[in-house]
This record gives C-alpha cells, sequence and structure tokens, in this order.
C-alpha cells in the first residue's frame, strides 16, 4: 500500500515537472511567435517602402525616359535649325564672295601680288576691294567692326558705297574717298543720332597705283601702308589718320592723302589687323613688330610665295587656337 502511494507521488511529481517544463517551452515558443509575427510586420512594412520606392523609381524612370525623349527632340530640332542657319551662312558666303574681286583681274593688272584672305568664320569682316580706271589701279584692304555676320552686313555696306563713290561719283584721291566713305557710313548707320546710332565703323588702307610713274596715292583709317626699299631692305611704316571711318564721333575728321614716289622692285603691304593679333599655342601675340619682321625676312621670295609662306606660317604660329580674327594682307611689287 505505501509503495503503490510512493509511486503516486512520484507520477504526480514527474507530471508537474514535465508540465512545468511543457509550460517553459509555450512561453519560449510564444515568445518566439510574437518575434516572429514583430519581424514579419517589419518585414512587410519594409517590403511595402521598397514597393513604394520601386513604383518611385519606375515613375522617375519613366520621367526621366520622357525627358530623354524630349531632350532627343529638342537636340533634333537645334541641329536642324543650326544647320539651317549654316546653310543660310553658307549662302552669305557665295554672295560676299561674288562682290570680292576676281583673282584673275588682280593678277592682270598686278602680276607680281598675293591675297592672302582667311576669314575667321564663314563669312568676313574683312574684304578687299579693287578696280581699274583711268590707267590707275585702286585697291583698298578694309577691316570691318567684328567679324562673321555682323562684321559680314558691314563690309557689304563698304563695298557698295566703295563702288558708288568711285565708279559712280568718280573721286579719284584716297583722302577725299575715305572721307566721302566716313560721311556716307554715317548716313547710313544713322550715326548723328546718339540715341539710336551704332559705333560700328571700318578700318581702311586705300591706294591708287600709277605703275608709269610708280607712284602710290595712299590714305588710311586707322590702317598704315608698309613699303619695303628694295635699295635699302629696310621697312618703311606710313601711318594713317588715326581714326576709323565712321563710328560716333564729336568733330569732322579728314582723311589726308599722302603720295609716295617708288623705285622699280619696292614692295607694299596693305592689311587689316588679324595677322599681326594672331594667339599662338603657347597664348603668344603675334604683334606687329613681329609680322613686320616677317615681311622683311621674305623678301627674296616672288609675291606668290610670301602669300603662300604667310598662310603656312600663321597656321603653324597659332597652331590649336582658334583663329583669332579675320585675315587680311595684301602684297603688291611695282
Amino acid at each position: 500500500m505505501g509503495s503503490e502511494q510512493d509511486n503516486t507521488i512520484m507520477r504526480q511529481k514527474l507530471l508537474m515537472e514535465l508540465n512545468e517544463k511543457i509550460l517553459k517551452q509555450k512561453k519560449e515558443l510564444d515568445a518566439q511567435v510574437e518575434d516572429l509575427i514583430v519581424e514579419k510586420e517589419h518585414v512587410e512594412t519594409e517590403k511595402k517602402k521598397i514597393e513604394e520606392r520601386n513604383i518611385k523609381l519606375w515613375e522617375q524612370s519613366e520621367a526621366i525616359h520622357r525627358e530623354k525623349e524630349l531632350v532627343e527632340k529638342l537636340k533634333q530640332e537645334v541641329e536642324i535649325r543650326h544647320q539651317e542657319v549654316i546653310d543660310s551662312i553658307s549662302y552669305a558666303k557665295r554672295i560676299q564672295s561674288a562682290l570680292l574681286p576676281l583673282e584673275h583681274e588682280i593678277n592682270k593688272a598686278l602680276p607680281e601680288c598675293f591675297v592672302l584672305f582667311r576669314p575667321r568664320d564663314i563669312v568676313s569682316g574683312d574684304f578687299y576691294w579693287f578696280n581699274e580706271k583711268d590707267g590707275k589701279i585702286f585697291i583698298a584692304a578694309v577691316d570691318c567692326t567684328g567679324h562673321g555676320v555682323p562684321g559680314a552686313f558691314m563690309s557689304m555696306v563698304g563695298h557698295i558705297l566703295l563702288d558708288e563713290i568711285v565708279l559712280q561719283k568718280g573721286l579719284n584721291d584716297p583722302g577725299k574717298i575715305l572721307n566721302e566713305l566716313d560721311n556716307n557710313v554715317r548716313t547710313v548707320l544713322r550715326q548723328d543720332n546718339q540715341d539710336t546710332s551704332t559705333r560700328d565703323g571700318m578700318d581702311v588702307c586705300f591706294c591708287i597705283i600709277d605703275k608709269e610713274k610708280k607712284t602710290i596715292d595712299y590714305a588710311g583709317a586707322n590702317r598704315p601702308l608698309w613699303i619695303v626699299k628694295k635699295s635699302s631692305k629696310e621697312i618703311l611704316e606710313i601711318k594713317s589718320t588715326k581714326t576709323a571711318i565712321g563710328g560716333l564721333r564729336e568733330e569732322a575728321v579728314f582723311f589726308q592723302t599722302t603720295v609716295l614716289q617708288l623705285e622699280k622692285g619696292d614692295t607694299f603691304y596693305l592689311s587689316s589687323d588679324g595677322y599681326a593679333d594672331q594667339f599662338s599655342s603657347q597664348d603668344k601675340k603675334m604683334m606687329t613688330k613681329r609680322f613686320k619682321e616677317t615681311l622683311l625676312s621674305i623678301q627674296d621670295k616672288t609675291l606668290q610665295e610670301q602669300g603662300k609662306f604667310l598662310e603656312e606660317f600663321h597656321v603653324n604660329w597659332k597652331g590649336d587656337m582658334e583663329q583669332t580674327d579675320d585675315i587680311l594682307v595684301i602684297g603688291i611689287k611695282i
């Protein structure tokens, strides 16, 4: 009887211990379930955030795609318009080139001559003017304000006005021609009204050559005439009137004519300031002094060889640099 009772007590004790273990394990499992629930909720929250981010990214991707399509469309439109502008300017170059003197006409009148003409852009603010009348040769190097399209407009104005002054009005004195050109430019551009007028103008080196007498009648507006004497091998600078054609000014200016007697073999040069203003790849400016020294150094060459040399020298000098300005150099040997 006692043994059976002990066994019963033992079983009850074991059952209690087992029950306690089960309760303990249940608590642990419940805690783990709670952690899993919390973790699940966190995962779902993160998943929701990721889904929201994915939706935003997709929306941004769609917006970027639309922007890209718009940019591509605008790029194409810009390229088309750019090409239209280039085509228009290229056609304007044909018009400008048609106004320039024909090379063979200049060479016929002046066998020993070169014209180095290199626009900075497609069209040029520099231009040269030539005519032969009454046994004399009229030639000019003109540098208009600006380059590209604005300069080209000014060059056409200058060319047309010179035709009118010399060919229609018959003026044959360089100083008087520049005075008339100055008055006409100021009238055409309405430069008498300081509120609405422009400051645009032009620098000019104008010569009338008498080959028989070996004389040059010269007048300049901010552009000198350079003469290399065969006898002395030195370069002379005939200074210009220090005023441009056109522009705003209060006082009247009169351009003076200088008559020069040449000897056979003398060479003279008309130019714009573009050649001397060119920068090298070392950011060094050519300057007028070096340009004149270069002219002196090539006097053993023919005029055609001089023109080619100066062009190659310019290309080598500027190297990788962009061309600074329009370039115009005219060389003539009597």
